[in-house]
């Protein structure tokens, strides 16, 4: 992390961060997962805020995408390839609007997404995702 300023918490700031992982075996419905990035704390001044891009694959694996093959093809009559790699961009940030409310507002792309959880469907195209997540802390605003 590069800090900006002398505070042992800095209110500005870059991180960089990445995971890889990796199944163990054939059973599992991914083969392995990457995602790399990059933070910036307190952008625009405000040190509670972030902003995020990152990148991330994932690999389906073999015998998971040879079952959804297999239901596709029961299911639709169509006999399309599952594509196996997955790979998605997005920029979001953190504003944190009070004490105990903060959202978080996103923008994805996913290049060649699956249909793991409806492998009856037809096969996705690549395609944009707008979101937005509402955190509001119940604890603090109750005082616990």
């Amino acid at each position: 992390m590069a800090r900006e300023g002398e505070a042992a918490v800095p209110e500005r700031g870059w991180q960089v961060f990445g995971a890889w992982s990796w199944s163990a075996d054939d059973m599992q419905p991914f083969s392995h997962f990457a995602e790399v990035g990059v933070t910036r704390l307190g952008p625009f001044g405000r040190p509670q805020d972030t902003l995020n891009l990152k990148a991330s694959y994932l690999r389906l694996g073999a015998r998971q995408a040879a079952w959804q093959e297999h239901a596709r093809l029961l299911a639709t009559g169509r006999d399309e390839r599952t594509r196996r790699g997955v790979s998605r961009i997005e920029l979001n940030t953190h504003w944190q609007v009070t004490r105990n409310l903060a959202l978080e507002p996103s923008v994805q792309y996913i290049f060649n997404p699956d249909n793991f959880y409806n492998p009856s469907a037809p096969v996705s195209g690549d395609g944009a995702v707008i979101a937005l997540e509402v955190m509001y802390n119940l604890g603090s605003a109750l005082g616990l």
